[in-house]
């Protein structure tokens, strides 16, 4: 028969019974959902790094970015602070906008005070800190302290809002930034905060142009090694899980796609639990057949795709066979299949592209065309196989026991 007639018959066959096969439409789709969990939500998920022409950008995990965005912020709020009480000392006057009071004092005596203290209790507790000065406790005056600052307006040294602001700010700024030094030293923090003093001013430096860039390459690279030993174990683990997903759909699905078939061509009622039955009777026969078929293929595929497309025509009617001669084993139904095909390898592959566009509606409605497509092109394939096997089966008396791929 001509491919027309051929795919004519199919669909008088399939009349009324494309609901029977549901079932079997559905294990590629549940499949494709599988694949989907198993390969690109785990990988999604990972660390990205992103290669631009000047540097490499790490996207951190949530943790990393709260406590990135924590550190920013604090940072950016000691120098804003700096900033505002530099033009307090300019214009005597801080403006503040909050709702509630927060201090006793919004002098600018206060303010000033309070900004220089800050800094220079930040500084000596740091330092305290670091060299585990004493426990924690600073042992100077109120006269000593005041005594250490540089800068000292000279119209506030003498009011008691200013040496209060100064107190303040020392007492709180010295206690967290001992804290600091300790959990430096005990964690080995790769960025190097510590304050420095300048000669006209105390300011406080939380990390240098240089410790900074190398600090910040200690994390990428570590962070690089990281991610990358993880992705590269998820991606293993991604392509064995597929692996065994294609294998179950080439060694398993494949063949009972064909039997159901050749049930329909048979005129039979499509009964998709006796078709698995009769499958699973002779499963090791045909799984060995399919797996040793895909291997075939991907060897000569090697050779430039065109012969294992060449030799996947020669083998395709191995399931057919092993439906239909029961005593057949893998490699007799293989052996079979290569003879039965010869001089007919063109006209199958012709067959398989005249239903591309068919295929390519199953892609483009998410897999909703194959209701329609995957019992049509699998009763036609059985009717194109048919039609060889009564014509030549009965010219091939001898098989081979051993097949030569």
């Amino acid at each position: 028969m001509l491919r027309k007639e051929i795919k004519e018959s199919a669909q008088r066959l399939l009349k009324g019974k494309y609901d029977q096969w549901v079932p079997l439409v559905i294990i590629p789709c549940l499949l494709g959902i599988l694949s989907f969990f198993i390969i690109i939500k785990p990988l999604s998920g990972q660390n990205v790094t992103t290669s631009t022409s000047n540097q490499t950008v790490t996207r951190l995990t949530k943790e990393q970015e709260d406590e990135a965005y924590e550190d920013g912020y604090d940072d950016g709020y000691d120098v804003g602070y700096e900033d505002g009480y530099q033009e307090a000392e300019d214009d005597y006057y801080y403006d503040y906008d909050y709702d509630y009071d927060y201090y006793d004092y919004y002098t600018p005596a206060y303010n000033y005070g309070y900004a220089l203290g800050g800094q220079a209790g930040y500084l000596e507790g740091w330092q305290d800190g670091l060299k585990n000065v004493g426990d924690g406790e600073y042992q100077k005056s109120k006269k000593e302290i005041i005594a250490d600052l540089e800068d000292r307006p000279e119209e506030f040294l003498n009011s008691d809002e200013f040496v209060t602001g100064v107190i303040d700010a020392y007492d709180y700024s010295y206690y967290e930034a001992w804290d600091d030094a300790q959990i430096y030293k005990k964690e080995a923090a790769p960025v190097n905060y510590m304050p420095k003093l300048s000669e006209k001013n105390q300011q406080v430096q939380l990390l240098s142009v240089n410790s900074q860039q190398s600090a910040s390459a200690r994390f990428v690279n570590r962070n690089e090694v990281n991610r990358k030993t993880t992705n590269d174990g998820l991606v293993t683990l991604a392509s064995f899980l597929l692996l065994m997903i294609v294998l179950i759909y080439q060694m398993i699905y494949h063949p009972l796609l064909v039997w159901a078939g050749i049930a329909v061509i048979d005129g039979e009622n499509l009964k998709i639990k006796e078709v698995w039955q009769a499958l699973r009777s002779r499963l090791k026969q045909v799984a060995l057949a399919n797996f040793q078929i895909n291997l075939y293929t991907f060897l000569w595929s090697l050779l430039f795709v065109f012969p294992g497309i060449w030799k996947q025509a020669g083998y395709s009617m191995t399931n057919y066979l092993m439906n239909r001669e029961a005593d057949l084993d893998s490699n007799q139904a293989i052996a079979l299949s290569k003879q039965l095909m010869k001089g007919h390898h063109v006209e199958y592959i012709a067959f398989q592209c005249s239903f591309f566009f068919w295929q390519l509606a199953t892609v483009y409605s998410c897999g909703l065309a194959s209701f329609y497509t995957t019992p049509y092109y699998t009763a036609s394939e059985a009717l194109f196989f048919d039609e060889i096997y009564y014509e030549k089966r009965s010219s091939v008396t001898e098989l081979p026991k051993k097949v030569l791929a």
